[in-house]
């Protein structure tokens, strides 16, 4: 993560949303929001190890094994996800390929905001040791 890149998202945020600004002090307002987009930011780092969505172009010097090599990380990385419970890889999906907020998830599935929590630090446990036991280098904590 760029922290300018970080500090630009707030502040489109914050002008965006700037309307809706009600109250004395602006450091608390602009902390909140600071905060879901580093969160944001990190949900989208986490995911990037294991999916690669935006893959550079092949280039003349990439090496066949390691394209080779990416591509089963991928495919083992998609079995271990459809390998989930549904509920849990519905709330990965939502959380961290969609980057929803977990009160939008609650409503979406018809279950508590907490839930939607534990769910989702469950799910991300269960994908971590699936993907340590099936040989991904994974670093086991969680974003």
């Amino acid at each position: 993560m760029v922290p300018e890149d970080a500090a630009q998202d707030v502040l489109v945020v914050a002008w965006r949303k700037a309307e809706s600004f009600e109250g004395e002090d602006v450091r608390p307002w602009l902390f909140a929001i600071t905060r879901r987009v580093l969160a944001a930011h990190r949900r989208r780092a986490w995911m990037r190890r294991w999916f690669p969505f935006g893959k550079e172009p092949a280039s003349a010097s990439a090496s066949p094994l390691r394209e080779s090599e990416s591509n089963q990380t991928t495919r083992t990385v998609w079995r271990i996800l459809h390998s989930l419970p549904a509920a849990d890889r519905e709330v990965l999906v939502l959380m961290l390929l969609e980057e929803r907020a977990d009160s939008e998830v609650a409503v979406m599935m018809g279950v508590p905001k907490n839930t939607v929590k534990s769910r989702l630090s469950r799910a991300r446990k269960r994908f971590l040791q699936e993907a340590s036991a099936a040989g991904c280098n994974v670093p086991l904590e969680e974003p």
